[in-house]
């Protein structure tokens, strides 16, 4: 329901992506995890960048976060290291400007490397319509490109701006504020999400519906799922199933599919049996997808802080075929998933691998288990990529 550009992204394609979507402006590039190593493949899943890294996000302004070793430096889409490794933490670039750690406290750096605000703070996030999310004690505020605190840490939770409102949390409900730190819509929310296109998705008890930039409800509660509005229309869960609504709040396409994703030039892609394919905003199949997700996964999270990425709990290795076994063939299958917010896996899609060794791969990624991710202490689904390797003994 989250929609963001200018945050800090898990990068895990996000979306829904890594997406976090991860944000990924070279849109050729997924983040692929090969053993406990990550590295790059294109969308065909063919590698470009050597599975060499600990942990890597996606790539942003045309230059990638990685850590080796525990530090964090920047590389660029040759794989140079533009940036050396030496922060304790690192986060994607946005307007510019990227958080860094060092000894403990978080700045931001330019993207020559250089420090244009000091470390100082407890947490940072990424510049957003020219202000930052910081945080000093327990509370958290904003801060301009200059480093300087605009709106004085008062606030449980912030998120990053988006059409000149922010989500706070105070107490324990959610509410907006302006750029001045005025709250224009007062915390009464479970939940929320950033605007797009005047509207933002809120959460009352648990259910969902949108609210515009006066606070006034538009679309009553009554969704499992919702995401912001995309090209006039918005996916949404009732149940087990998803449809579309309109700006009214009108079902235009109804729930009937085991996953949905937001539309993008016309077109969203939908999954049923595990199948991909694309629609209109008629809810008319346009094209069968080849089995490949080809559209960024999920929308990015939340703006905010990202608290907890997802951590692997449990693998197991894949049955080897029997008829790979009796040939002697070896090979790797890359696959893209979704690690859901209870840790299993779920829509896994083939992005490349050998025909013969496809399903004992996906059977045993299907059994791998995750401590999910966390952003502003709730759950949150993202998209993964992860090579599983049949090599004889």
């Amino acid at each position: 329901m989250y929609n963001l550009l200018c945050v800090l992204i898990l990068s895990m394609v996000i979306g829904p992506p890594d997406s976090v979507k991860a944000i990924d402006d070279s849109k050729t590039l997924d983040r692929v995890r090969i053993g406990d190593k990550w590295g790059f493949a294109d969308s065909t899943g063919k590698m470009v960048i050597d599975p060499i890294f600990d942990f890597t996000y996606g790539f942003s302004e045309g230059l990638a976060a990685v850590k080796v070793r525990g530090k964090w430096g920047y590389i660029n889409p040759e794989s140079e290291i533009v940036i050396k490794l030496q922060f304790d933490d690192a986060w994607p670039f946005s307007e510019g400007l990227a958080a860094v750690k060092i000894e403990d406290k978080y700045g931001h750096i330019d993207k020559s490397g250089k420090v244009v605000i000091k470390p100082q703070f407890g947490l940072a996030g990424s510049f957003c319509e020219g202000l930052a999310t910081v945080a000093i004690g327990h509370k958290r505020g904003y801060i301009n490109r200059k480093g300087k605190i605009v709106i004085k840490p008062q606030f449980d939770r912030t998120r990053s701006f988006k059409e000149g409102l922010a989500a706070v949390l105070i107490g324990r409900k959610w509410g907006y504020i302006n750029p001045e730190g005025e709250v224009v819509i007062k915390p009464q929310f479970d939940n929320i999400s950033d605007f797009s296109m005047g509207l933002a998705v809120v959460k009352i008890g648990d259910k969902k519906g949108y609210i515009n930039r006066e606070g006034e409800i538009i679309v009553e509660p009554q969704f499992d799922e919702a995401w912001s509005f995309s090209e006039g229309l918005a996916r949404v869960k009732i149940g087990h199933k998803w449809g579309y609504i309109d700006r009214a709040g009108d079902m235009v396409i109804k729930p009937q599919f085991d996953y949905a994703q937001s539309f993008s030039k016309g077109l969203a892609m939908v999954q049923n049996e595990g199948s991909w394919r694309y629609i209109d905003k008629n809810g008319q199949y346009i094209k069968d997808t080849g089995g490949m997700n080809t559209i960024d996964g999920l929308p990015p999270p939340p703006s905010g802080v990202v608290e907890q990425r997802p951590e692997l709990v449990h693998s197991v290795s894949p049955v080897y075929p029997k008829d790979a076994w009796k040939a002697r063939l070896t090979g790797k299958v890359i696959l893209r998933f979704l690690v859901e917010t209870d840790g299993r896996v779920g829509n896994v899609t083939v992005l490349r691998g050998r025909e013969v060794f496809r399903q004992a791969a996906i059977d045993a990624l299907m059994r791998f288990r995750f401590k999910p991710a966390q952003i502003d202490g709730e759950p949150i689904s993202v998209w993964m990529t992860q090579a599983i390797s049949f090599n004889l003994k």
